[in-house]
Order: C-alpha cells, then sequence, then structure tokens
C-alpha cells in the first residue's frame, strides 16, 4: 500500500547490518515500556492487551526514532517494532501467568491440585527456568507461522486490521501535531491516575435480579481499557461488546433457568461472571466447534493449495516441521512428571492435531478482527479434560489457555506483524527473527515486572483488581480437581445454536460488519468491559462518518493517550513500591 507521507532514507545492505544493535535498541526500550504497562493491563482486564502492540509500539517507535536519531530507514523502524512486539507479547506468558497461578494458589490448596512451586510466588531459579522454557516453546508458533504467513495474506487476503492500522499510524506519524501529542499524552496519563486514587463503577445487577434472574449488568470507568478498545477495528469492538452482552443479559439468565446457575439478590456482576464461569466455558467451547467446522470446511481448498504450497517450498516446510518440533517439547516434561505418562503420549498426536487446527483458526481469527484474546484456546482444555487427564501440572505444560506455552496465540500476534512487514517492504522472515529475539530476550523482564506488582499491590488490592481473573482461577480450580461439572454439556448446546444463529444471520442478509470471531472474544468479557468496547465502536462510527483522516487521527492519538496511561501506571506502582 503506498503511501506519500513516508519519509525515511532507504539505506544499503551493510549500513542495515551496522544499524541492527541500534534498532534492537530502541526496539527493547519501547518494548520494555509497555511490557511494563501490558503485564499491568492484562491483570486488570484479563485481556490479552499486548495483542494490540504494534499500533502502540508503531507511534511510540517512530517518535522515539525522530528525537534520538534523525536518520533511518523503513527497515530500521520495522525491526526495531518488530522486537518491541517481542518483548511485550511476553506478558501474557510470564507476568500474566504468574499473577494467575499466584491467585490459583491463594484461593485453593496447590498441594491438592498438584500446583507445581516453579509455577507461583517469588522468582526462584526454577521458576525462572520454568518460564524461559515456556516462552522459548511459544516462540516456535513463529516458526508455523511464517510457513503459513503467504496462505493468509496472499490466498485468503486477510486484512489483518492490527497490523494495517499499525502500518498507517506509522507512516502518517509525521503529520502528528506536537500540541496534540502532548495533549494526548496528559489526558491518558492523568485519566489513569484518576481512577487509581477514586474508583468509577456502577452495579446494576442486584435490580436486575428482579426482573430477570442471572442477569448481569455493570457500568466502570477504565480508561487502558478504553483505549484498547479505541484502537480495536470499529467492527470487532463492536462485536467483543456485543459478545459480552449477549452472555449476561441472555446466556446466563438462561443457565439460571437451567440450574447450572444459581444466583442470589446480593451478587453483583463478577459474582455472576465467577459462578458461571465453568458454563461459559462450556459455551465457549461449543461456540467454537461448529466456528471452526464452518471455517475449516468453507476454506477447505484454499487449505489444500496451501499445504501443497507447503510441500514445494523447502523455507516455508522447514520452518513449519521445525515450529512443530519445538511446540511438541512441553510432552516430554509432562510426560515424565505426571502420575500416568502412558495417557499424555497416546494423547500427544491428537493433541499435536488439535494444536494445528487452533493454530490456523486464532491466525484467521486475528487475521479478521486484528486480536483473538485466548478465546480459541479452550479446545485443548475440553480434550484433555473429556481424556481425564487431572491435576494442574499437565494443563500447565499443554494446555495453552490454562497453562502457559501458547504457541498459538504468539503465531497469531506474528501474524500482524508480517502484515505490516508486507506493506513496509521488510522479509517476514526477518521480522520473526526479530520477533522471536524479542521474546527470550524480553521474558526475564516481563517476569520480573509480575513479581514487582504482586509485591506493591499482591491480589487483594483494589489498585490491581484481579476479580476478572476470579472466573478463569474458579473454573481452572475445577478443571484441575477432575469436576465433572467443569464442563456441563448443556452450555456446549447453547454455544452451538449461539454460533449457527450468528452464521445463519451473516449468511441470509449479507452483513459482513460483525464477525462471528468478535462475538467470540465478547464472550469472555465482563459487562462493563464490554459497553467501552460498544461505546468505543460508536465513537469510531462517527469519527467514520465524518472522514477517514478523522478515522485515522482517533486510532494515533488514542495510541499516544495509552502510552499516557502506560507512564501513569509506572510511576503509580514505582511509588507504591517506595511506599510513597
Amino acid at each position: 500500500m503506498p503511501c506519500k507521507t513516508v519519509l525515511w532514507v532507504q539505506v544499503s545492505g551493510s549500513r542495515r547490518a551496522a544499524n541492527l544493535g541500534r534498532s534492537l535498541a530502541i526496539g527493547g526500550s519501547v518494548g520494555a515500556l509497555l511490557g511494563f504497562f501490558n503485564s499491568y493491563g492484562y491483570a486488570i482486564s484479563g485481556y490479552t492487551t499486548s495483542e494490540l502492540t504494534p499500533i502502540v509500539a508503531g507511534v511510540l517507535t517512530y517518535l522515539l526514532y525522530k528525537v534520538a536519531i534523525r536518520r533511518y530507514s523503513i527497515y530500521d523502524l520495522v525491526v526495531s517494532l518488530a522486537f518491541a512486539v517481542g518483548v511485550d507479547i511476553t506478558t501474557t506468558l510470564t507476568s500474566g501467568m504468574l499473577i494467575t497461578y499466584t491467585l490459583l494458589a491463594e484461593r485453593a490448596d496447590p498441594v491438592v491440585l498438584g500446583l507445581a512451586t516453579w509455577t507461583y510466588g517469588s522468582l526462584r531459579l526454577e521458576l525462572v527456568a520454568f518460564y524461559l522454557f515456556t516462552c522459548a516453546v511459544s516462540a516456535g508458533g513463529i516458526l508455523i507461522a511464517l510457513a503459513l504467513s503467504d496462505h493468509f495474506i496472499e490466498e485468503e487476503r486477510l486484512v489483518f486490521p492490527i497490523g494495517g492500522a499499525s502500518w498507517r499510524v506509522v507512516s502518517t506519524a509525521g503529520n502528528l501535531r506536537k500540541s496534540y501529542v502532548l495533549l494526548a499524552l496528559a489526558l491518558g496519563l492523568l485519566a489513569q491516575l484518576a481512577t487509581f486514587f477514586r474508583e468509577l463503577s456502577v452495579d446494576l445487577t442486584p435490580s436486575l435480579y428482579l426482573l430477570v434472574p442471572g442477569m448481569a449488568l455493570s457500568l466502570s470507568v477504565s480508561p487502558a481499557v478504553f483505549l484498547l478498545a479505541l484502537l480495536l477495528p470499529m467492527g470487532s469492538s463492536l462485536g467483543v461488546g456485543l459478545g459480552s452482552l449477549l452472555t449476561f443479559l441472555l446466556i446466563t439468565p438462561a443457565l439460571t433457568y437451567l440450574g447450572l446457575l444459581v444466583p442470589l439478590p446480593t451478587m453483583s456482576s463478577y459474582d455472576i461472571a465467577t459462578s458461571a464461569s465453568p458454563s461459559i466455558a462450556s459455551v465457549l467451547i461449543g461456540y467454537l466447534v461448529l466456528v471452526a467446522t464452518y471455517y475449516l470446511t468453507r476454506y477447505r481448498k484454499v487449505f489444500v493449495r496451501s499445504i501443497t504450497f507447503l510441500k514445494e517450498i523447502r523455507e516455508y516446510r522447514r520452518n513449519f516441521i521445525l515450529g512443530i518440533a519445538i511446540v511438541s517439547l512441553p510432552v516430554v516434561p509432562a510426560a515424565i512428571v505426571y502420575k500416568d505418562p502412558v495417557r499424555i503420549v497416546l494423547l500427544a498426536p491428537v493433541l499435536l492435531v488439535l494444536y494445528i487446527i487452533i493454530t490456523i483458526l486464532t491466525c484467521r481469527v486475528v487475521g479478521e478482527v486484528g486480536v483473538v484474546s485466548q478465546s480459541t484456546l479452550p479446545a485443548v482444555t475440553g480434550l484433555m479434560f473429556a481424556t481425564g487427564i487431572r491435576g494442574a501440572t499437565p494443563y500447565v505444560l499443554l494446555d495453552p489457555y490454562t497453562g502457559t506455552p501458547m504457541p498459538q496465540f504468539v503465531a497469531a500476534s506474528f501474524m500482524n506483524v508480517a502484515k505490516l512487514s508486507k506493506y513496509a517492504g521488510v522479509r517476514p522472515s526477518f521480522t520473526g527473527i526479530a520477533m522471536i529475539l524479542g521474546i527470550l530476550l524480553g521474558a526475564p523482564l516481563t517476569l520480573l515486572y509480575g513479581n514487582l506488582l504482586l509485591s506493591a499491590y499482591g491480589t487483594s488490592s483494589p489498585k490491581l483488581p484481579l476479580i476478572r481473573w476470579l472466573p478463569v482461577v474458579t473454573w481452572m480450580k475445577a478443571v484441575y480437581g477432575g469436576n465433572i461439572l467443569a464442563l456441563p454439556v448443556e452450555p456446549v448446546t447453547i454455544g452451538v445454536l449461539l454460533a449457527l444463529a450468528l452464521l445463519a444471520l451473516i449468511e441470509l442478509t449479507g452483513f459482513r460488519g460483525l464477525s462471528i470471531y468478535a462475538v467470540l472474544v465478547g464472550l469472555t468479557v465482563t459487562p462493563d468491559v464490554g459497553l467501552l468496547f460498544i461505546v468505543a465502536a460508536l465513537i469510531k462510527y462517527l469519527a467514520l462518518r465524518i472522514g477517514p483522516d478523522v478515522y485515522e487521527s482517533v486510532i494515533a492519538y488514542s495510541s499516544i493517550a495509552l502510552a499516557g496511561s502506560t507512564i501513569a501506571v509506572v510511576l503509580y506502582t514505582i511509588l507504591e513500591l517506595l511506599g510513597v
């Protein structure tokens, strides 16, 4: 996509090699800053905020180059951005899971659940080694994505909206007014600081109980979540919001009617979310099964061509095989530590096939929606539970939803970087290497961030509200403990029927503005978050009606405001650590 506003200096191959260290240093600085914010943002929202890093990092990387280095090439900037994304993506794998497992260990008996000590608590050698291993395994997903990148970008012609938005922001960043940049930074910083000192929220759930038991609705002000929602494509924001409202206005009342949810008049929306979490997970599985079947059936001929393509091109074939080998590594320690190693070995081939299917589906969701927020991953949990796997450790090592290795999520995140690379004329294989380096070098840093957040706030501070993780933690406890009610059958049927209804609506009306994949993501977020996404979609709709320039400005300045919010989180956490 040509863009006349790009003014970077093109340089020779030897100069590029000489500038590589500088590019990694700048990318590392941006990734380190965003990594701290997203360690916090992931914890408070339950949403994989690092998926939006290509946009935010695009603005920050450009500004840093503009201030610190006057002459640079598009190659330098894209490499820095890919490295920053690699550093930041580890927040989901390290700090996020460290906080989750620590919360689980405090809410349940880790010995009874079989939760290994090297997954939670303070930093220790075995804990650091475990998280570094899982990050390395997750990086294998990039190799699989590299092998399939031409399939998604060239064959299916998916837009990968986050990658496209990143390119638009980077290519037009030179047009931003300095005064507006400073204003956006200040607004993001002050708004985030204000929420630390005074929480603004209204929960309507107790009142709704009198009308429809099980229905939940709440309002809250969260600058970080709202800014993240503004960065999503308009249809994606709408889909996420709609999915959330469908869950708490229709599905939870239906669960109450079926006797799977027993609400009380005093319950808040978060209490409803916690109580309904096992059933909602089953809804996700039913929804996902039908959507995956629809997708794989519809695009079966395209996949046949892509598989043939893999066989013919040596580089892609090598990347795919190596990626699969790396992703399969956790089977070895899982078989060693589990009480029934034969079961793990027999399950491994089926898991491997499911890993590939989920990777393809996750990349497809990101290609259309821009983000996925782990919504495609519970299928692995369901398979492991159905085959009799009990205890936390096998799930920690093999399940990308309740466990730590997440190659499917990393693969999908890389596809946005690959799309950016295509726009910029940089080979995706090179940005893939830069992102892998970012993951390997950033993992220790973001793991430290998670430890600092736990040291400063603990797991019950209103300054680090982890309430959005309670449904997940409750479900994890039930799954690890072998509670058959963790995956009830009726909600699976609800998920299938919901997906069927939405697919029929889209096919019959031809309305493509709403993505079934965005709704899938929305099923996992609480109603207050869902409403923020709907408001963000409305704002972006109005901006688009005014003109494309206004729409692009909303994205650019929202990214800068999010950077200000990041700075506020960093400052506040430092003050907490110092006891000020």
